[in-house]
Parts: C-alpha cells; sequence; structure tokens
C-alpha cells in the first residue's frame, strides 16, 4: 500500500507540473550543480586563451556583439522552469561519452590543420575552439546529471550555441542573401514613392548619389538579434511547437523587411538632402531604432498565436466537461 500511495502521489505531482521527488540512491542535483561549476572553472582555465579571444572578439565586431548575452539568456531559460526539472539525476554514460569523443575529435581536427598549415580565418578558429568548449562542458553535464536531465533543458543547451561565431563559409552566403534581398526590398519601397532609383549588385543607384549595401550593413546583426528575441519569446509563450516553429521562421523576411526600409529611408534623406545624410545619425545609430519598430509586428505575431493556442485550449476543456 505505500508503494501505491507513494506512486499515487507522484503522478498528482507530475500532472501539476511539479519536479519528481528524489528517489532511494538518487543524486541530488543541487550538489551535482556544484560539481559542474568547478568543472567550468578548470575547462575555462584549459580554455582561458580562446574564450578571452572570444570575448575581445565580440566586444569589436560589428556582426557578433550578440554572443555575450547568449549565456545569460540560456541561464534565464533554466532557471525560469526551475521547478519543473528533474530531481532524480543519473549518470548519462552514453550522452557524456557522445559528447567528449566529438569535443576532443574537434580539438584534433583543429590541431591538424593549424599544424599542417592552413589559413584559418579569425572565425574558422573562434568555431572551432568554442564548440569543442561547449561539447567538453556537455560532456560533463551528461556525466552529472543524465540524459533525463539533459532532455528537460534540451532547448537552452541547444540556444547556448548561438555563442559559436558562424564560420566565413556560412557567414558569406547569409550576409550576400540578406545584402541583396535588403537593396530589392529598398528598390520596392523607392518604386513605391516614386523615387528613381536603379539596382547594380549591392549599390542602389540614386539620382544624385549611389548607397552600396556593405556587409556591416547587410543587417545580419539585428537578424541574428530578431531570431534570438523570437526563439526565446516562443519557448517562453507558445506550447505548440509548430507554433513555436511559424514564429522564427517569420523573422527572416521580417529582418530583410526591417533592413530594406531602413535603406529606403537612407535614400529618400540623400536624393533630398545629398550625400551627407549618410553621415547623419540615422545612418550611424539607426539601427537601434529600426530593430526597435520590428519589434512591434512580431510580437503582435506572437500576440496572435498565443490566443490562438489559448482559444484552442479553452475548447478542448470545454470539449470534457460532461453535459
Amino acid at each position: 500500500m505505500n508503494t501505491l500511495d507513494n506512486m499515487t502521489k507522484e503522478q498528482a505531482r507530475l500532472s501539476e507540473g511539479s519536479a519528481p521527488e528524489p528517489g532511494v540512491g538518487a543524486l541530488a542535483w543541487p550538489t551535482q550543480t556544484a560539481r559542474l561549476a568547478v568543472f567550468i572553472v578548470a575547462l575555462a582555465a584549459v580554455f582561458a586563451l580562446p574564450l578571452i579571444h572570444l570575448a575581445r572578439f565580440s566586444w569589436y565586431s560589428l556582426l557578433f556583439s550578440y554572443i555575450p548575452f547568449v549565456p545569460f539568456m540560456s541561464a534565464s531559460l533554466i532557471g525560469m522552469n526551475r521547478e519543473r526539472l528533474p530531481q532524480r539525476t543519473t549518470r548519462g554514460w552514453t550522452g557524456a561519452l557522445f559528447c567528449l569523443v566529438a569535443g576532443l575529435g574537434l580539438l584534433a581536427i583543429y590541431w591538424a590543420t593549424i599544424h599542417a598549415g592552413a589559413n584559418l580565418g579569425e572565425t574558422q578558429r573562434l568555431a572551432f575552439t568554442t564548440t569543442a568548449f561547449l561539447l567538453l562542458l556537455l560532456a560533463a553535464a551528461f556525466f552529472l546529471f543524465g540524459a533525463d536531465f539533459m532532455r528537460a533543458i534540451a532547448f537552452p543547451v541547444a540556444f547556448c550555441f548561438f555563442v559559436v561565431p558562424f564560420p566565413n563559409v556560412l557567414l558569406d552566403p547569409v550576409i550576400q542573401f540578406l545584402r541583396t534581398t535588403s537593396i530589392w526590398v529598398a528598390h520596392a519601397f523607392l518604386l513605391v514613392a516614386r523615387t528613381p532609383s536603379v539596382v547594380n549588385g549591392t549599390t542602389l543607384v540614386l539620382p544624385n548619389t549611389s548607397l552600396e549595401v556593405t556587409p556591416e550593413c547587410s543587417g545580419f546583426h539585428a537578424a541574428i538579434a530578431l531570431i534570438l528575441t523570437a526563439l526565446f519569446a516562443g519557448h517562453l509563450f507558445l506550447r505548440s511547437a509548430w507554433h513555436r516553429l511559424w514564429f522564427a521562421l517569420a523573422v527572416v523576411p521580417l529582418g530583410v523587411a526591417r533592413n530594406g526600409f531602413r535603406i529606403f529611408v537612407l535614400s529618400e534623406m540623400c536624393v533630398h538632402q545629398g550625400p551627407q545624410a549618410l553621415e547623419s545619425p540615422i545612418h550611424s545609430q539607426g539601427g537601434k531604432l529600426f530593430f526597435a519598430l520590428s519589434l512591434i509586428p512580431l510580437f503582435l505575431f506572437l500576440v496572435i498565436l498565443h490566443k490562438a493556442e489559448k482559444r484552442r485550449q479553452d475548447a478542448l476543456e470545454t470539449a470534457k466537461i460532461p453535459a
């Protein structure tokens, strides 16, 4: 009877969204957290130079300045769901071994590439070392907490990989896509405004000047910031995996439209004020303003999806009520 009573209480706690109580022989995860913290300090000491390089790189980079915020966002996602985390922790040997082999293998490939005389760019080097650091950290987390616990924090863990800078093999096509689409969106806005313009590659030819959309003006930084915001907000406020997916995908056209509208505004300023308009704060500091404006339709879409989920949940609950 005691076993049945305990199972009944456990099922009641799980149905209410509470974390299960620790069982006999279970490892208390606060203790494991302390052990993980010690491992993080030791691992960070080993990777001190690459991590310092990553911090300096993100601080001075116009494209990757979002990197320092990612770990705090991941940690906050874990903290918000702390009460739902499993209390029974075990040894996740399989996950730990896989991540350990992957991390060490990546380091071996990195060092072999360096000793072979290959000329890796800065982002490639940081992508190698940062990914290896995260994989080794994951190996320790799997070993200390187990697969069930890691499954419960899968999204924050995956989110944390945004600290890895995009290597050039991925970054260049993305930036080229953003440059090309943004300039055509700006051209469409100019056609609506009846302002003469011609698109020449990534250059917009205007009556009295020409605007080139450089990689720094591609909107990559703002697009990544929008993606991080959409993933973070979608995980917090949406339950449906499909709704979260559509909400994240909506960032792509929104980011292109945001940057295209910004180029359009600058083009109109150049047409009416001359090329000196490019020296205005709208050009150098206006990115924050246009990013804030792009958050309005993003969160309106979030509200629409959230209300749709609420209506569906209410309909399901009403259907369960006996007539």
